[in-house]
């Protein structure tokens, strides 16, 4: 049997080949688990169920039996303004009657002692009286549109000029003087009864509608909004109805109609929550003719999901009075791209695995914008920059 001889290129073929092959299965493993960092931009838009947190302050009183309002929600107010006037349980509307009759006496024998003589001012007076008495009967009847309370602070107001000017323009003899002295007492009776409410809190806009949640959900209590709130308020439920006691009820908020916020929740296995001082554009379902900006504040990690809370700075407009609102929330980013299977989640957070040699090191990213395939992102510590051309492997 011939005996065949193996020559030394043989084996140095053998050796490339095998080389070789073992380079191209590191690249099929391993080459595709890793990338580097490339400068890049995106357009990000996101659906979110957002609520909406204002900066307001809630005024309680104590429990009331009558309120007459002064002022028409939506009034602009200012601190020292009369808000409304509050009557004590046990009050009787007897009493409020008689002050009435009693005014109604005196306005009869004043125009009694003026019949006859000229005076345009009152003239006017009571022309305008009329015909704003007129206007409240039609929107009574469904015929107007106008604003009740309105209608009657004006009504109230035209009045009070009329008795003014009355005054000013007689003599009182003394059956005036007695009438005047039966007005001063019911008038005295009533006090007992009555409270004034001034606005003690500052400039701002009012409102009389309470949905519940104004205790759990201000602008001075960020800090304690978890996802348990926030998802009980999306749901509908959970009312923190706490401003309501045995012995107080509350009256009226103060808002800062151009200070506002929202927050939303993210799932915290998912690398995306808003970036700190980013900002955004927000368009709200139902009011896409004012888009609105808002910086992002530090997302907070709530159990398994992440608050998100975007600020504010622009007129609340129509959305005073929401608390739930559905929203687009958008943003033109630019930083470092990366696909959304490099980045691995630690402690909630998201990060990148950075190459160093033959190990990889963790190191958090905020994610600025992202779609289904990626992500823009940067550092998490400034100290620490990423930089484009930085390689990575995949989890």
């Amino acid at each position: 049997m011939a005996r065949v001889r193996v020559k030394g290129r043989f084996y140095v073929i053998l050796f490339l080949l095998l080389a070789a092959v073992g380079l191209l299965v590191f690249l099929l493993v391993n080459g595709g688990r890793e990338g580097e960092l490339a400068a890049s931009s995106m357009r990000m838009t996101y659906g979110a169920k957002t609520v909406l947190v204002r900066d307001e302050s809630s005024v309680t009183v104590e429990r009331y039996d009558k309120i007459l309002f002064d002022v028409v929600e939506g009034a602009r107010v200012k601190k020292g303004d009369q808000i409304a006037q509050v009557f004590k349980w046990g009050y009787q509307e007897e009493t409020m009657q008689a002050l009435l009759d009693a005014q109604k006496q005196v306005l009869s024998y004043q125009l009694a002692q003026v019949q006859g003589i000229v005076n345009p001012d009152l003239d006017s007076l009571t022309l305008q009286i009329q015909q704003k008495e007129n206007a409240i009967r039609a929107a009574s009847r469904g015929e107007s549109a106008a604003d009740m309370l309105r209608l009657e602070q004006e009504l109230k107001a035209l009045l009070s000029s009329r008795i003014t000017l009355l005054k000013d323009t007689l003599q009182p003899d003394e059956t005036l003087t007695g009438l005047y002295q039966q007005e001063e007492q019911q008038e005295t009776n009533l006090n007992t009864w009555k409270r004034d409410i001034l606005n003690d809190v500052g400039d701002g806009v009012v409102s009389f509608y309470f949905d519940g949640y104004e205790q759990a959900l201000s602008a001075k209590k960020l800090d304690l909004i978890n996802a348990d709130l926030v998802a009980g308020i999306l749901k509908g439920n959970n009312a923190a109805s706490g401003i309501d006691t045995t012995d107080q009820s509350p009256l009226y908020r103060l808002i800062d109609d151009s200070h506002f916020y929202i927050a939303f929740l993210t799932d915290s296995a998912s690398p995306f929550r808003l970036a700190p001082g980013e900002t955004y554009t927000v368009v709200f379902n139902g009011y896409s003719d004012q888009p609105y900006t808002g910086t992002a504040l530090s997302a907070t990690i709530s159990g398994k999901q992440v608050v998100n809370i975007l600020e504010f700075k622009q007129p609340m407009s129509d959305l005073m009075g929401v608390r739930v609102v559905e929203a687009t929330i958008m943003k033109d980013a630019s930083g470092l791209y990366v696909p959304l299977d490099a980045i691995e989640m630690k402690d909630g957070l998201p990060g990148i695995r950075k190459v160093a040699g033959k190990d990889t090191v963790w190191a958090g990213v905020e994610v600025l914008a992202a779609d289904q395939e990626g992500a823009i992102v940067r550092s998490a510590d400034s100290a620490q920059p990423l930089t484009a051309g930085i390689r990575y492997r995949k989890p």
